[in-house]
């Protein structure tokens, strides 16, 4: 069972898309935490987070559409102490890092062509898991037991997620997996509509 949580405002034009895929292709039991229009996203994830029933908490942005299965990979690897993401594939709308893969299935949510990600990802196979690695840093799993707060202190867009994952964790010795699980990231931020 998982939890996933998902902060987005109110005026989102990706909220809909994200939950019907998150709805048709979630194969365990799970609860959906929605945090509206609290503009500090860390401080909503952070809110979600401590709403969690289930052991395994999730958290994902708006502008993201999950794969088939996604759920799976994420529940069997998270245990206490541990970070786990998957892979990113993004439309390109803006630079894309490194670590994610850019390939546009579209750039805004109307465009988004769910059978062109699809057949990326059955021609782009991955391993179910890699360790001492990980993806982007949403989505991303934690077990509840050793949730750690995101800190409050430095603004969005990204600077606690690097504070938090790639400072702060490491130092409290939890283990970074990436899962084999492709999340298709439109880049259309709900703040900017």
């Amino acid at each position: 069972m998982i939890s996933i949580v998902v902060p987005y405002l109110s005026n989102s034009r990706c909220i809909n898309i994200c939950k019907k895929y998150i709805e048709q292709n979630t194969v365990n039991t799970y609860e959906l935490i929605e945090v509206v229009d609290n503009t500090d996203v860390y401080a909503a994830f952070n809110e979600g987070a401590h709403q969690a029933k289930y052991d395994i908490i999730l958290l994902i942005n708006d502008d993201m559409f999950v794969s088939p299965g996604w759920d799976e990979l994420y529940i069997k690897h998270t245990t206490p102490r541990s970070v786990v993401t998957g892979l990113l594939i993004e439309s390109g709308r803006i630079p894309v890092n490194y670590r994610n893969v850019e390939y546009d299935c579209g750039k805004v949510p109307e465009e988004f062509d769910y059978n062109k990600f699809l057949s990326y990802i059955k021609d782009n196979p991955i391993d179910e898991l890699k360790t001492n690695s990980m993806g982007w840093y949403m989505p991303v799993a934690f077990h509840r037991s050793t949730y750690i707060d995101y800190p409050n202190d430095i603004k969005y867009p990204h600077p606690n997620d690097v504070t938090l994952l790639s400072h702060m964790l490491p130092a409290y010795g939890f283990d970074f997996k990436q899962v084999g699980v492709y999340t298709y990231h439109i880049q259309n931020f709900s703040k900017d509509n």
